[in-house]
């Protein structure tokens, strides 16, 4: 049996660990001992006895629950040869081993600051780097018990607030953000309370409807509310003018078309707010709320939540720049991934490598396959060159872009082959002055005379991992990675539009990186067809339709359930809220705490969201994976 590592214990690597336990030996790496349920932790920190409910310890889940092998420790180097450098908790000296495959899900991290690697509350520092800049050295969050012990601190610092009355501020109305502060208007009432963010509304990705509820509950039960109000890293406010919205065309607003026109500094009295039972304008000034005093360690009065942004955690990949993106949330160092989820390092237009062409007659994939070096304004192969032309069109004249002049397409000149056939493959459209293979691939079609379609596809990067032949043996799937495909246009027209880090499209993306591990398996040992006499092919990730699902919590009693968002602003769907929204979350939970800590009710209940037979709607497979 061949031997999988994964990276992580969370929701993506316990769905991991789950589908290949009964054909692969699997070993688990995680920091910490346990498991906890990340989108429910706000509720423990003013109700600490709920931890109880979402976490377990890792160990006997996976060794005697889920049959696999479960390693505490960190992981400090992941490498191409297929080893990884690991070092056990109580171990003072670090271990190599080796593996057939390994699935990278190791999340990120809930903070933008830099100083202290993305720590927040609603992760466990658990990471070397992390802990040695930690703003709670006290607690090793890699025990249950030092992660209770912040919860029961946290705990107590609400209640002295509270006792006081002094200032609780929350930076940041987006998911965390509204949760947080509704949790603690809820068990720890009668203190002020605010909340702030720079977009002119909160929850920026859900449809008004459901933004304005969550608003209107808030202001309900006294939280004061500024929007459009930015703070920079000095801790200087700004207010931000947003553009009107309005659609020339339709003259009516749409959120899509609203835009930062420029910041106005602003004092802390002066900030505008959303006061209950206040008409006109009212300011921090003048509703008395103080701003929290920090003295460079700690907070002396009040205390300022930041709750923006996410920070990426791939630092055991630090030695392979290439893997990491330059882009992307808290600076970036997000792993970049392939349709097929396998891990990648970037290598841009100057060294391209061409996949996809087993579909061709063999003459012409031998000429295909291979890497591709630029040289000037071509890129060859040492067999066929690659070059940037115009494409003839029905009539015989030149393509057309949509100025009107003639598109530049990268053509590949097959040779003949045995039959004298010589084929042309076209890509699409190059953009103007723009670099060929910047968004990681491009798809060279050619139509036989038949009107069948066979697709090449170029990539400007190549796995991290690759085997002797050409399969890639690590995969990144779940927070850990970019989280998207980019292409030219806008991302609706891209490969795999922005996914958002949430549980669902980890375990998703978990299912097709499995199947993508089972396909190559069976393709390295002669397997080339599946029970129904169809050619075993890698999977591809799409976008999944339960990323589009948001339950905002608004307290124990209230919450708001979106459906059918996507990556753009104001998407989705408010199906249900209130009491029953709130009982939604809760059979949610517990289900899925369940399902993670391998039981049967939890596993009978999820199983069938990610392993649908048939897919009626979505990017997915017909016929499931």
């Amino acid at each position: 049996m061949r031997r999988v590592l994964v990276v992580g214990g969370g929701f993506a690597g316990l769905a991991v660990g789950r589908d290949l336990a009964t054909h692969f030996l699997v070993t688990i790496v995680d920091c910490k001992e346990f498991f906890e349920y990340t989108p429910g932790i706000l509720r423990c920190y003013v109700k600490p006895k709920h931890f109880d409910a979402l976490s377990f310890n890792l160990q006997p889940v996976i060794e005697e629950r889920m049959g696999c092998k479960f390693i505490w420790g960190e992981v400090k180097s992941l490498n191409a040869n297929r080893t990884a450098v690991i070092k056990p908790m109580f171990s003072p000296t670090e271990e190599l081993i080796d593996f057939d495959y390994c699935v990278i899900c190791g999340g990120c991290n809930f903070g933008p600051n830099e100083a202290t690697k993305g720590e927040s509350l609603w992760f466990p520092t658990v990471h070397e780097i992390g802990r040695s800049v930690s703003e709670w050295k006290q607690f090793d969050e890699r025990f249950i018990e030092g992660r209770r012990r912040h919860i029961f601190d946290e705990w107590d610092t609400l209640k002295r607030l509270q006792e006081a009355k002094e200032s609780i501020m929350i930076t940041g109305a987006g998911f965390i953000g509204v949760e947080w502060i509704t949790e603690i208007a809820h068990f720890f009432n009668g203190m002020p309370m605010a909340i702030m963010d720079m977009l002119p509304q909160a929850l920026g990705p859900l449809p008004d409807n459901a933004a304005k509820y969550c608003q209107a509950y808030m202001t309900k039960v006294g939280i004061l509310q500024a929007y459009s109000i930015k703070k920079d890293a000095q801790g200087n406010y700004f207010k931000v003018a947003w553009s009107d919205g309005i659609d020339q065309k339709t003259k009516k607003f749409v959120r899509n078309n609203q835009y930062p026109m420029g910041d106005t500094a602003v004092k802390w009295d002066e900030i505008p707010c959303v006061s209950r039972g206040s008409a006109g304008e009212n300011t921090f000034g003048s509703k008395g709320f103080k701003q929290p005093i920090h003295n460079g360690t700690k907070f002396t009065s009040g205390k300022d939540y930041n709750c923006i942004g996410v920070k990426a955690s791939n630092y055991f990949l630090n030695h392979e720049p290439a893997c990491l993106s330059k882009m992307g949330p808290g600076g970036g160092k997000w792993l970049y991934m392939d349709k097929t989820l396998s891990c990648v390092k970037y290598t841009g237009e100057q060294k391209i490598n061409m996949y996809n062409v087993s579909a061709f007659k063999p003459e012409h994939a031998a000429d295909l396959i291979g890497v591709w070096q630029k040289n000037g304004d071509t890129w060859s192969n040492g067999k066929l060159t690659m070059k940037l032309d115009t494409k003839p069109g029905a009539d015989g004249s030149p393509v057309k872009d949509k100025k009107g002049k003639d598109a530049k397409f990268l053509i590949i000149t097959c040779k003949p082959d045995k039959d004298g056939e010589g084929i042309k493959l076209y890509s699409k459209i190059q953009q103007e002055n723009g670099a060929p293979f910047h968004s990681g691939d491009n798809d060279f079609t050619y139509t036989d005379l038949k009107g069948n379609t066979f697709k090449a596809v170029a990539k400007g990067h190549e796995h991290f991992c690759e085997d002797d032949d050409g399969y890639s043996r690590v995969y990144a799937i779940g927070d850990c990675n970019y989280g998207c495909y980019e292409g030219d246009g806008p991302p609706p027209t891209w490969a795999l539009p922005f996914i958002p880090k949430i549980s669902y499209p980890g375990e998703e993306e978990g299912i097709v990186a499995c199947r993508n591990i089972e396909s190559t398996d069976a393709l390295l040992f002669g397997e080339k067809e599946n029970c129904w006499g169809t050619p075993v092919r890698l999977a591809e990730m799409h976008w999944p339709w339960g990323a589009g699902m948001f339950a905002t919590s608004l307290g124990p009693n209230d919450a708001c359930f979106v459906v059918s968002a996507n990556w753009n602003k104001g998407s989705g769907i408010k199906v249900l809220w209130g009491s029953m929204s709130a009982v939604q979350k809760e059979v949610i939970e517990h289900s899925k705490v369940d399902e993670c800590g391998f039981g049967f009710l939890g596993r009978a209940i999820w199983h069938f969201v990610h392993h649908t037979p048939v897919h009626l709607w979505g990017g997915g497979p017909r016929w499931g994976y």
